[in-house]
């Protein structure tokens, strides 16, 4: 990398891009969980920093494949919602590899909420029947994660009998089901209970949850696919009766995760059945007599991948900002 100037991409210039290339994100997500099982990344564990029920957290990440190195620091506010104001909110900086030195900053809210969603259908794609798809979908909290989930099936032409979406929150529910309308067209129902939303076949878990509620004698049903994005909705027991695929093992099985309630309620990993891109190469395969669930930490690897994508589209359509002085002088005794 050559660089005399340092960059910075708004959360106007991120949507601008996202909006343009409609795939980039997919793809991006794709090279990523590819390029981290051949072990081309480095992803140490996330630092959290924990105020009683907001967070924020700094994901570290380098990748070979695009060469850069950077950091996602992102705050989790769940309050904010009860505000009208968006829960999270984020920053990624993107580091020179060869002199280490911050060359781009974006805004990372968008980002961070794309490569979610990207990963949760890409993993969809991978992980369904592929001869008996999921014919309904139903969203378990109604947040702009999801939207952006349902969005993305919308993009990649995936389509579903039915929609549902449960909030514990009616007001939420609605407006998830009116930005889904307006966004893609897609008619999503109401569900009054979460016991409907169970009975989808494909179930989509993106709420604010600290621990598990989704306990015995709930329990999923074989081929039922269920994309745990947040991690910590499902009772350990529900986990040890099925084909459990996760992003990143290590990363999964730590900070109370409902992966890493199983490992201890058992006291080893053999309920894992692999990871993603184990799944994707063909290293591992699914056994559909049970049901599968993917529960993804979400790897700083993905953020680094799509915002470097991000940041070189911005460049190449002249929506990227240039600070000259914003960095210190290149002269080591300036």
């Amino acid at each position: 990398m050559k660089h005399n100037h340092f960059a910075i991409v708004s959360a106007k210039q991120v949507g601008r891009v996202l909006d343009a290339y409609p795939h980039l994100a997919r793809e991006a997500v794709e090279q990523a969980y590819l390029s981290h099982g051949r072990g081309e990344t480095v992803n140490p564990p996330s630092a959290f920093l924990a105020l009683e029920r907001n967070r924020v957290i700094a994901l570290q990440a380098a990748t070979r494949h695009p060469p850069a190195v950077g950091c996602k620091l992102i705050a989790s506010w769940p309050g904010n919602i009860q505000k009208n104001k968006p829960r999270a909110s984020a920053v990624i900086v993107i580091n020179d590899p060869e002199t280490g030195e911050q060359v781009a900053l974006l805004e990372g809210g968008q980002i961070s909420s794309a490569r979610t969603a990207a990963s949760a259908v890409l993993a969809a794609s991978h992980l369904d029947n592929a001869d008996f798809p999921a014919r309904s979908l139903a969203i378990i909290g109604g947040g702009v994660i999801a939207a952006n989930v349902v969005e993305t099936f919308a993009r990649e032409g995936r389509h579903f009998h039915s929609v549902g979406c449960f909030d514990a929150i009616d007001e939420n529910g609605r407006a998830f089901s009116s930005r889904v309308a307006s966004r893609c067209g897609w008619r999503v129902e109401v569900l009054e209970t979460l016991d409907a939303a169970l009975e989808a076949d494909m179930v989509v878990f993106a709420t604010t949850a600290a621990k598990p509620y989704v306990m015995p004698p709930y329990a999923f049903r074989p081929g039922q696919l269920v994309l745990h994005l947040s991690l910590r909705d499902i009772g350990p027991e529900l986990l040890l009766g099925a084909e459990n695929v996760l992003d990143d093992i290590d990363h999964c099985l730590t900070a109370g995760t409902s992966p890493h309630l199983a490992e201890q309620l058992i006291g080893d990993r053999r309920f894992v059945t692999g990871t993603l891109a184990q799944v994707m190469t063909g290293v591992v395969t699914i056994d559909r007599r049970k049901p599968v669930i993917f529960s993804p930490f979400g790897l700083g690897v993905l953020d680094l991948t799509l915002a470097y994508a991000v940041w070189q589209c911005a460049e190449a359509d002249g929506l990227a900002l240039h600070l000259e002085d914003f960095i210190g002088g290149t002269d080591r005794w300036a």
